[in-house]
């Protein structure tokens, strides 16, 4: 039984490491996606911002009411990488999808690696379960085993006391009546303790 408690605890840590190594994976994939995402909208609109650029200050204005969603989504991307590479040129869009099929590659084998366990968790639960129940059928029958044998063992007992009992009681007549008539009464006299107190403090008076 300790031998399964530790496979147990030892999946279970097994499934806590994956879960850690996940974590951090998912942090970086966010990130990345953020990065994707703005970069290729700095490209989709780059072209539509320059000829923004280039119209003449007063078409400027019509120019960019005409094209103010792709210039917001322009403008919004681009604070945004200004932000994320800090002085650097280039947007390295390349490397970021690189990164992130590799880390979506870790994260796909990492998640397959968890279910396994997890699955595998279940079935050496289902074990350690079934394992357990059988200890406490096991522990409920030696039980009412011992509790029998300790009642049979009362009995026994009381039915040795009531004979030794009856034996003494026997002998003491016999020395207290000697040859004199005996009153009868029922057996169950001498089981109240009162009667049986008076009656062997005075005998006579239940002789003739």
């Amino acid at each position: 039984m300790a031998g399964l408690e530790e496979k147990v605890e030892d999946m279970y840590g097994k499934q806590r490491g994956i879960a850690k190594k996940v974590k951090p994976i998912d942090r970086r994939l966010k990130t990345l996606d953020e990065h994707i995402l703005n970069a290729e909208k700095y490209f989709q609109y780059r072209d539509i911002y320059r000829k923004y650029k280039q119209q003449k200050p007063k078409k400027q204005a019509a120019f960019y009411e005409k094209h103010r969603m792709e210039l917001t989504h322009y403008e919004a991307a681009e604070r945004y990488l200004n932000a994320v590479m800090n002085g650097k040129t280039g947007i390295p869009l390349k490397a970021w999808k690189a990164e992130r099929d590799k880390l979506n590659g870790e994260k796909k084998q990492l998640t397959q690696q968890y279910y396994t366990l997890k699955d595998e968790v279940k079935e050496v639960e289902q074990i350690r379960r079934n394992v357990h129940s059988i200890l406490r059928e096991e522990k409920s029958e030696n039980s009412r085993h011992e509790s029998m044998r300790l009642n049979d063992e009362k009995e026994e007992g009381r039915v040795a006391k009531c004979a030794f009992g009856a034996k003494v009681t026997k002998e003491y007549l016999n020395i207290v009546t000697g040859n004199r008539r005996f009153w009868r009464f029922p057996v169950t006299f001498l089981a109240n303790p009162f009667l049986k107190f008076i009656f062997c403090n005075t005998p006579f008076l239940f002789c003739s």
